[in-house]
């Protein structure tokens, strides 16, 4: 009966985690141009013969994803709701996967509590509904390495390999942030080394990891233009000696003093990472970028609490009871993520946000019962309401779009990317417009409104009308 209990409880939390994701999919978030390009990326792969693509977006991206998703419009149909349904499927799958992992690890309670800390983290929610590569597919290799890695430790080595390299090959190759969970486990491996031999686990992973990153670069490599390539090989090259240069140099990792040091500089260096996570952490600024608006002082400060509560209990812990080398790698993942990320925004810490709920899981886990469980509820019934009042109300139920610029200290964003084209589909058709008599200049817009056109634009009706409409920026011009 317990164990059954148990079962109920980790399976109820995954569906609180999708029913988070899926409630009003279609309607919020407002469709974002990265989003767009991925879909009709995904839609051309599902339904035009002989393209088969293994770059996306940029040098630094490919397909892996994108072939998932045309999987789901050629079994369900091409739309909005379809594509999103994709990437929170894999990012549910991924969390069953580090469910599955903390399992392994001999976390059982972390593991059922880990899946309602994802459900109900505000920046998390409104993270994975905005569905591209470095969210959803991230988001399932992340689980997925876990897992290949916990395979390693319950001494299942060849599917541990087997999950191991998948994750990192497609992590890595669909795009370069995930190069960070990798370098991360090479060194939290090596900080945690005692003794002149290498386990074969960590040996293992070395060569896995290294196998990943050498992936990376080659990928690079064959989509560059000519005259970088030189430069590339060199790149490469370098790498390939870093990685040959390794058990040579492991001698020094096993001195105690060596590694305590080495430690104290990536954990000086990882501050300012650790410092916008917790921003990016509290919510606002994920609600600013997707609705305009901030939330209630009082209720982000409740979404605080829970973290803050667990960081103060994690001093009464031993460090030594908690997977080994779990904090240097979550250390390192966000030192590595902070350097590589292109701006300050929260999809760019969607690994990082998603090790901060597997760590604050296995804090909770550690207190007594009932103290863990109603720090758990505080942080649900905070998520619930900040979630549902400032996330999905002013998104549905806002006639006019909010085209705003905001900064705070040196973070600078707006909404013009995010505003809702799904209402400006929906009031488009209601005065008779259809996909035809819709003209703009914005390409960003011309390829939301494309893919929009495909599926979810209703039927409109014929009248005749000639206009502008004034309340959209930038300016739709309608023809008939």
């Amino acid at each position: 009966m317990l164990r059954l209990d148990k079962l109920g409880l980790g399976l109820f939390g995954l569906l609180a985690l999708a029913a988070s994701r899926l409630i009003c999919l279609s309607q919020a978030p407002g469709f974002h141009y990265d989003e767009a390009w991925a879909a009709n990326f995904a839609h051309r792969i599902a339904t035009e013969p002989g393209f088969w693509p293994l770059a996306a977006q940029s040098p630094y991206t490919s397909a892996s994803g994108h072939y998932i998703a045309a999987a789901f419009f050629r079994i369900f149909g091409t739309n909005l709701f379809v594509y999103r349904s994709s990437g929170i499927a894999l990012m549910v799958a991924g969390a069953f996967l580090l469910m599955r992992a903390l399992r392994g690890f001999g976390e059982a309670r972390a593991a059922l509590i880990l899946p309602w800390l994802l459900a109900f983290s505000v920046t998390l929610a409104i993270n994975e509904r905005f569905v591209i590569d470095l969210t959803s597919f991230h988001a399932f290799c992340l689980g997925l390495f876990a897992f290949g890695i916990s395979l390693f430790y319950r001494r299942i080595p060849a599917w541990g390999a087997l999950w191991t390299t998948l994750a990192v090959l497609f992590g890595v190759t669909s795009h370069v942030l995930f190069i960070g969970v990798a370098l991360a486990a090479l060194g939290a491996i090596l900080l945690n080394r005692r003794g002149n031999g290498m386990s074969r686990v960590d040996s293992l992973t070395i060569g896995l990891c290294g196998l990943g990153c050498l992936a990376f670069f080659v990928r690079i490599f064959l989509n560059i233009p000519e005259k970088d390539k030189a430069l590339s090989l060199i790149s490469v090259t370098i790498s390939a000696l870093a990685l040959a240069l390794l058990p040579p140099l492991r001698k020094r990792f096993t001195h105690e003093k060596f590694q305590r040091g080495l430690r104290y500089v990536i954990n000086a260096l990882a501050l300012p990472g650790c410092a916008l996570l917790i921003f990016f952490w509290e919510g606002s600024w994920a609600l600013l970028f997707f609705t305009g608006t901030i939330a209630y002082p009082a209720l982000i400060g409740l979404n605080l609490i829970a973290p803050l509560l667990c960081l103060v209990s994690y001093r009464a812990i031993d460090r030594r009871a908690l997977p080994p080398g779990f904090f240097d790698f979550w250390a390192l993942t966000i030192l590595i993520t902070s350097a590589l990320a292109v701006k300050p925004t929260p999809r760019y810490f969607e690994i990082p946000l998603v090790l901060g709920a597997v760590f604050f899981s296995m804090v909770l886990a550690r207190l007594p019962k009932k103290i863990g469980a109603g720090i758990t509820l505080l942080w649900i019934a905070a998520s619930t309401l900040v979630f549902s009042i400032n996330y999905l109300r002013p998104q549905i139920e806002d006639s006019a779009p909010k085209n705003l610029s905001y900064h705070f200290l040196f973070f600078r964003d707006g909404t013009g990317d995010t505003l809702n084209k799904q209402r400006l589909v929906q009031q488009l058709s209601k005065e008779g417009y259809g996909p035809q008599q819709v003209i703009t200049h914005d390409s960003r817009l011309s390829e939301e409104l494309r893919f929009l056109a495909i599926g979810d634009w209703p039927v409109a009706r014929a009248n005749g009308r000639t206009e502008t409409i004034t309340n959209w920026p930038p300016r739709v011009r309608l023809t008939r």
